[in-house]
This record gives structure tokens, sequence and C-alpha cells, in this order.
């Protein structure tokens, strides 16, 4: 018995008529904890009951670990190519780390479909490399971010279809996801001046500059008042730019009498592991991580996120911000606290902002890592985030906004951003645009064409209808008269 959301069972439809349709490498694209890993295992039912051999492909433990408890809700038996775990290839679903798959690629069995995780890495080598050698076998990749630090476009991996899943925003309406309260503030002048590594900043001057004592007061300070309350201290996440900036920010929180500890890649398994089950176990009030926990972590019992890095790369601004997402039992919202000024850079913008439109095979990098989003614009009166058109819908002020990065801040205090005004803003934006558009078109051919290449179902009718409305107004408008002597 399925256990899937309608939206769920939509998407593996959706799936199923792709590879009907002769597509032989379709990518599900679906935001954080909207339940890709639950519907992967909810295939891997239905298809090993048709008789097929199924991998489930990642490069990280977590990910692995995570697949295999879904699998064992379902009481699936599975196999791994792993380390050092035994071999059992006669299993119809294996659990591969890439690695392992690499290093025994002459004793491995055939299978009718992969499954990738993150499959916005599948474009390097060692995955191709692994694709070619089993023949080019069906393959499903699981994303929420079909982009690449590198530019390269997703169909340049072989993917050939994007079937695409709910934007956050209407997730979150629908109860599937945890609301999320958003303060920020300008970045700090020094980071706008870091040299870049492909599609971010570079990771040792910026953990240099945001590992400043001041700076690291600053955010515990924002921390204490913001993430404990009646309810008691929010499970956190903090991400930092690379291990030694963690570590200096959790040796900050423990000597303020908090129980936080650092991971990074360099970790042991168990180190990782005792992090997560810190944070879920109420063991850990913060985890600081370096690259890591941008994918593969499902701890619903995070309620705070802490960004003491800034980024220009839009996936990782949203996986990081994917993390916090599930629904909390004990928490209401979601807070992040953006010391990095994140979310007022124009190419990453609110966590929430429709996305899924803007994503295709074909996108490479853009300047700023990925598909613009919309401006957070902040009322200089209030700082309310709920502005369009200049009004702030809070106070009514129509002052002077300044953007992208709002007013100067007093006393360096954060102030709280709402993550829809940036939908809002969006919606309106492109409203103008599509007026503008029409407005640019003279003739009823030129309006034809238009609706043409928006799609419509009546492209004449429409533009007969719009021309119409030019003409009525016209003879509506007064002239004046010409009174001759």
């Amino acid at each position: 018995m399925s256990t899937l959301f309608p939206d769920q069972e939509d998407a593996l439809r959706r799936v199923d008529e792709a590879f009907d349709a002769g597509y032989r490498a379709p990518i599900l694209v679906a935001v954080t904890a909207w339940g890709k890993t639950h519907a992967a295992a909810e295939l891997i039912r239905r298809r090993i009951a048709q008789s097929q051999r199924v991998w489930f492909l990642a490069h990280l433990q977590e990910l692995l670990e995570s697949t295999a408890a879904r699998l064992d809700g379902r009481g699936i038996p599975y196999g791994w190519i792993w380390k050092d775990r035994q071999r059992c290839y006669d299993l119809p679903v294996h659990l591969v780390s890439l690695q392992t798959a690499i290093r025994r690629l002459d004793e491995l069995p055939r299978p009718d479909l992969i499954i990738i995780d993150e499959c916005d890495l599948a474009i390097a080598d060692s995955y191709q490399r692994l694709l070619d050698h089993l023949g080019r076998p069906k393959v499903l990749g699981l994303t929420g971010t079909p982009i690449r630090a590198d530019g390269r476009p997703m169909r340049e991996g072989g993917f050939d279809h994007l079937i695409l899943a709910q934007d956050a925003v209407d997730l979150v309406d629908a109860g599937r996801l945890s609301p999320v309260r958003l303060f920020s503030f300008p970045p700090d002048p020094d980071l706008d001046r870091l040299k870049r590594r492909g599609d971010d900043l570079d990771p040792t001057e910026g953990g240099r500059i945001m590992s400043r004592p001041e700076i690291l007061g600053d955010s515990l300070e924002h921390w204490q008042r913001l993430a404990i309350d009646a309810n008691g201290i929010r499970p956190t996440a903090a991400f930092c730019f690379n291990v030694r900036s963690a570590e200096a920010l959790a040796q900050r929180w423990r000597d303020a009498g908090y129980r936080a500890v650092a991971v990074s890649g360099t970790s042991s398994d168990a180190a990782r592991r005792g992090a997560i089950e810190g944070l879920q176990g109420g063991g850990l009030d913060l985890v600081a991580t370096a690259d890591l926990w941008l994918a593969g972590v499902d701890i619903p019992e995070i309620a705070a996120l802490l960004f003491e890095r800034r980024t220009e790369s839009l996936r990782v601004w949203l996986q990081a911000c994917g993390r916090g997402l599930r629904l909390a039992e004990r928490w209401p919202d979601l807070l992040i606290l953006d010391h990095a000024g994140n979310a007022r850079n124009p190419g990453l913008g609110s966590p929430l902002a429709r996305r899924m439109h803007t994503w295709s095979l074909d996108t490479g990098r853009r300047r700023r890592g990925g598909p613009p989003a919309p401006s957070v614009v902040i009322c200089e009166r209030c700082y309310s985030c709920d502005v369009i058109r200049g009004t702030c819908q809070e106070c009514g002020h129509v002052k002077e906004l300044r953007l992208p990065w709002g007013p100067r801040m007093v006393d360096g205090q954060l102030v709280e951003i709402d993550p829809r005004a940036a939908i809002k803003a969006e919606m309106e934006q492109r409203r103008e645009e599509r007026e503008k558009r029409i407005r640019a078109c003279k003739t009823l051919p030129e309006l034809v064409a238009l609706a043409i290449e928006w799609k419509y179902k009546n492209p004449m009718g429409w533009a007969h209808m719009r021309m119409n409305l030019r003409q009525r107004w016209r003879r509506s408008t007064p002239r004046a008269r010409v009174v001759r002597a």
C-alpha cells in the first residue's frame, strides 16, 4: 500500500510516462524535504515487483544510510556496494557508493534502473565512466537544484527530461514544510572583495574574516536572543566557510556554556554520526559544519540555521536552507539567522521564492550561480519586507527603499524578513514585464506571434481581444478641440 502524498504519486506517474515515452534519463526536481528518498523507496518497491534490478547510487554515506532506513521501513531486502560491507550481488536492490563501484567495475552486475541522488554531480567523469561500463541503463536523477558550480548544463550528463514538483512555498501552505522566519542584514564589505572559486567564494579568506571574535560574538548574542525561548533551545545547524571557522564557532558556543561540536568531510564516521544523533536526541545545541550537511542529512529536529558562510552559489544556499524545512513536532517554524547577508544577494533571495519555472536542462552558470531571484526589499521605517511597488504593506511608508541591500542597520541588529514578500515582488515584476511586451506589439500579427510564444490555446482570439481593447480605449479618450479664429 502506498503512503505517498498525491503530488508524490503524480511525480512517480510522470516518471513512468517519461520512460514509456522513450526518455532514458529523466530528472525529478523537488525541493529539499519534499520526500525524494521516500518516493524513491516506493519506486524501488514497484520496480522489484516487476522483477527489475535497481541501484540507488550516491556519493555520501548519509544519503545511503537514509535510504537504507526507508527500505527497512518497507521490508525491502537490499545489498550494499560500499566499503567492507558484505557482497551479495544476488539481491534485486543495492545501495551503491560511487567510490566503491568505481573500484569494482569488473565484478558488478548490470542493473535495469539506477537512481542517482544529487544527480547534479553525475556529469563528473567518475559517474560517466561507471554508466558507460554498465552500458548506459535507464537512469532517474534526483535533485533539488539541477545546476552545477562549473556551469555545465545537465544535458551534458545524458539527462534528457525534467519532471518538476511543487515549489517550497506551496508545500509550506499545504502544511508539508515548516514556515520560515528569516533574519538578515547587509553583508560585511570585506566579503565583497573575496576571491572566487568556481561559482562560490574562496573558503580560506572567507573563513578568516568570519572567524573574527566580534563577528562570532554578535552571532552568539543574536542566537541567544532568538533561538532560546519558553520551549527551550532550538537545535541548530551552523554553516561555516571552512574547518577552522567551524571549530572556532563551536568553541565560542562551548565557552558560553552550550553543547556544540564541529564536523566536516574530514571527520570520522563516528563523529559525523554522533553529531546527527546529538541533535536528534537533544544531546547537542549546535553543530557547526564546513562543506557538509548540504545534502543527505534528514534531521527534522533542526529548528534553527545559522549562516556564518557567505555564498554566491544558489545550490549551496537552497540545499543549506532545506536542512531545516522538515516539520518538527516541538517547534512551529524554522528560524534562519543569516549573518552573511545571503538573503540580500539578488542572485539568491528568499529560500521560498518560486524557482521551478526557471530550471532547464540547458541552464548553465549565470553571473550569480543560478537563476536570478527577486531582491528582498526592506522598509526603512519598520524593517518589514512586505513591500510592494515601493509601499510598505505593514506601515504604509512610501519613502526611499534602498536596493538591494536595504537600509543601514543601527547597532548591527538583525531584522526579520518576510520570505513571501519576495514572491509578491516577483509576481508584480513578471506582470509588469508582460504588459510591457504587450504594449510593444503595434500590430495584430505581432500580438498573435506573442500569444504563440506564450503558448496560449487561442492566439488569434487573444490578439483580437487585446486589439479591440486598445481601439475602445482610444474612442473613449476625449481629444482636445482646435478652435480656429
